[in-house]
């Protein structure tokens, strides 16, 4: 082999290892945590599909580590981990936040919405712009995609209660919060205990019932302890947000950062659809299980939610208290609500 031949062989050698390194200099790699193992609906159908629908949208520019099931942090400092940098972006539910971005906290009111699509629709548009997208710029955070869970119903170890009386004097199960001054507002004496214990507390009447997605009854085996549960009941919803670090996010490319929101945008879409199918495939499983499945009259939703009307007055007060404009905050939502039905 001659001199020319073997310089012309190492050129493209040369060429093709700085095609490679800038390739590989070009890439950008993303970690997310989140609190769900990895095959919860929401770390499937959420955190991986949005992954990877970036990864696509970029051309396979966009690399993620994903860290689930609190392997960076417990779900309540999740949200610390992302303002801090410990991870490029993570899950923020209201849940566990509400100290922090209380105005996002709206989500868990009685009566807002009631399929995951419409609310995760209106939440995420909501927090494009005004007091929410305020809240999560104070805490140096932008929303990637957001959901919300189909609508709380009560599930019941008796026969289906239909009217606001007949709640009076049960001991309801809670996990606190303002889901406490929900049960208060029916009547009810609300016992707080965590969702892994309420079977127990079912089957010894240390509660009669309780309010809880439908997709998520079977995840505690209630069904086997339970005879009733509502099925157009609005009792709240648990919403919740995938977040990147603020200066992480602006340091990106601009068609990197294009291409995470429009996965996001997908994803709200995608999400929300399979959370109602879950749903109501769960009302099916229900019914086989021997659990009665019961809606409220148009004329006794109307008196449930007069009775509930406290529980947003008084998470109104709560909020202003803090010289936060919780009404707008509502008004936004109720709009965005208004414009996806």
């Amino acid at each position: 082999m001659n001199s020319q031949v073997i310089r012309m062989m190492a050129a493209v050698a040369a060429a093709m290892g700085l095609a490679t390194g800038a390739i590989a200099q070009d890439r950008i790699t993303i970690s997310i945590a989140d609190a769900y193992p990895t095959k919860h609906v929401v770390s499937v159908e959420g955190a991986s599909y949005w992954m990877k629908r970036a990864s696509e949208l970029s051309g396979g520019r966009i690399e993620f580590k994903y860290f689930p099931a609190e392997q960076m942090a417990k779900a309540n400092s999740l949200l610390q981990a992302v303002r801090t940098g410990v991870v490029d972006g993570g899950l923020v539910c209201s849940s566990w936040t509400s100290d922090k971005m209380p105005l996002s906290s709206l989500g868990m009111l009685p009566g807002l919405t009631l399929t995951a699509r419409e609310g995760s629709l209106a939440y995420w548009k909501a927090v494009q712009s005004g007091l929410l997208r305020e809240e999560f710029e104070a805490n140096e955070v932008v929303p990637m995609f957001a959901y919300m869970y189909p609508a709380y119903q009560f599930l019941y170890t008796g026969k289906p209660l239909h009217r606001v009386e007949e709640f009076k004097g049960r001991k309801l199960r809670t996990p606190g919060s303002s889901m406490n001054l929900m049960v208060q507002s029916l009547g009810s004496t609300p016992v707080t205990i965590p969702p892994a214990d309420a079977y127990l507390a079912f089957e010894r009447r240390t509660v009669e019932g309780t309010f809880m997605s439908l997709v998520s009854i079977r995840s505690y085996n209630l069904q086997e302890v339970a005879k009733s549960v509502s099925v157009n009941g609005s009792f709240g919803n648990a919403n919740c947000t995938y977040a990147m670090n603020t200066k992480r996010f602006a340091a990106l490319p601009q068609d990197v950062k294009a291409a995470l929101l429009k996965a996001g945008e997908d994803t709200v879409n995608h999400l929300s659809g399979v959370l109602d199918v879950q749903n109501d495939q769960a009302r099916a499983d229900l019914a086989k299980a021997g659990v009665e499945l019961y809606s409220f009259t148009d004329a006794e939703l109307a008196a449930i939610n007069k009775a509930l009307f406290p529980v947003t007055d008084d998470w109104i007060k709560r909020i202003e208290a803090r010289k936060l404009n919780a009404r707008q905050a509502l008004k936004e939502f109720a709009v965005a609500a208004s414009a996806v039905r």
